[in-house]
């Protein structure tokens, strides 16, 4: 297939890229690079485009067979304090890409967030869990889920893979990409022999995801949508279990021999003591499973 990825540069989007070269896709990779980590991918440079302007997008989703839609602002601080950025970015060039893929009948695999949901009532998590975002970011993504939605019903198959928390790092060039979150903070403190901070209680948990299953589902998904019947699929994309961040701290400690300490939680937010994500309609419609487990992706 010959892909069109957008966010091409980024932490998710270029482990896409250079997995989906390695499957022998041909690949259109694009970025405006305000949040990228790559200019290049196997000396290919990654083509400056904004998925804001409509008109520098028709042709790229016109020639394509399938869009892997992965820019975005993501970090939640920033959607916090530049709305409008946030807004342009993770809305409308949504809106214009799912324009694009209705007017031309292309696929389309989106980058949802967990931020989507919440508050979380009841456990696990399913696609249809009640819906109140409590950050701008999570708002954002979950206007593009019914952006999406409400063209492809007679337009385009589309399929919106909503994340779980992120984890792991990769190389591009012999360069190290990797996205700033807890178990990539507790590897770095720990190989500087510092003790490694959890806010208590210590109990809270998440799911946490590889990148590289990330991008193997999100190639999967492009794959399976070929030929299929219009409207949006979407999907938890998640390991289908859940760790507390002591849990995660202590496996990193036991690999470099430092102390776990907890201390005072600055955010005035709710301890969530189970975090059970649904992951069974991603693995019935796409064969999805992640592969490894967590111990052996820290070691």
């Amino acid at each position: 297939m010959k892909l069109l990825i957008t966010g091409a540069g980024g932490y998710i989007g270029s482990k896409v890229v250079v997995d989906a070269l390695a499957q022998g896709h041909l690949v259109q990779a694009v970025d405006n690079f305000s949040e990228s980590q790559v200019e290049k991918i196997n000396g290919n440079k990654i083509a400056n485009v904004d998925i804001r302007k409509l008109e520098g997008m028709d042709g790229l989703v016109k020639n394509c067979d399938a869009v892997l839609h992965l820019a975005a602002i993501s970090d939640v601080d920033t959607g916090e304090t530049d709305r409008e950025l946030t807004y342009s970015t993770n809305v409308t060039g949504t809106a214009n890409i799912a324009f694009l893929c209705h007017k031309y009948g292309k696929p389309l695999v989106f980058a949802s967030s967990m931020a989507i949901f919440g508050t979380i009532e009841k456990f696990p998590i399913k696609e249809n869990s009640p819906k109140t975002p409590l950050n701008f970011y999570g708002l954002t993504k979950l206007m593009d889920n019914s952006i999406i939605s409400d063209f492809a019903k007679d337009g385009f198959p589309a399929c919106s893979l909503i994340i779980s928390n992120l984890y792991g790092t990769h190389k591009i060039g012999g360069k190290k990409i990797v996205k700033n979150v807890v178990l990539s903070k507790f590897v770095e403190l720990a190989k500087e022999g510092k003790p490694l901070p959890v806010y208590k209680p210590g109990t809270q948990k998440r799911d946490f995801i590889h990148v590289s299953d990330v991008s193997r589902a999100f190639i999967l998904a492009a794959e399976k949508l070929q030929g299929a019947e219009n409207g949006n699929r979407v999907y938890n994309l998640a390991s289908g279990k859940s760790y507390s961040v002591k849990d995660l701290a202590e496996m990193v400690s036991k690999k470099y021999n430092v102390e776990v300490e907890l201390v005072e939680n600055p955010r005035n937010e709710a301890v969530d003591e189970m975090f059970d994500v649904d992951v069974e309609n991603i693995k019935n419609a796409l064969g999805f499973e992640t592969k490894g487990k967590i111990e052996e992706n820290i070691e």
